[in-house]
């Protein structure tokens, strides 16, 4: 793991069958900063944690993922067009262990 700042923090993993490899970011809210701790009051900002997988392009069959919560999915399904053609069915995210309301 590095530090890139005070809010910033970059993970590379590399290793897995399949997998080139994954950048993992770490981006907090700036909370050292006067300015944006008084801005944050104003419009709220999360941590965030971004993550990149680069796959092998000959070990891997395509594949579509989406995750939305449940009001915004009908409108993904029925706007795009990978979705609704790859995914006919839609998962109920509880019984993996997320919220409900995806």
């Amino acid at each position: 793991m590095q530090k890139e700042s005070e809010n910033l923090y970059i993970l590379w993993c590399t290793g897995r069958p399949s997998i080139d490899s994954m950048l993992l970011e770490l981006r907090f809210v700036k909370r050292q900063c006067l300015f944006n701790s008084l801005a944050a009051i104003i419009k709220s900002t999360n941590d965030t944690i971004v993550y990149t997988v680069d796959y092998s392009k000959e070990d891997m069959d395509t594949f579509v993922f989406c995750l939305a919560r449940k009001r915004c999915a009908a409108k993904l399904h029925r706007d795009m067009i990978d979705l609704s053609q790859f995914c006919p069915e839609k998962k109920a995210a509880d019984r993996k262990g997320l919220s409900s309301s995806y």
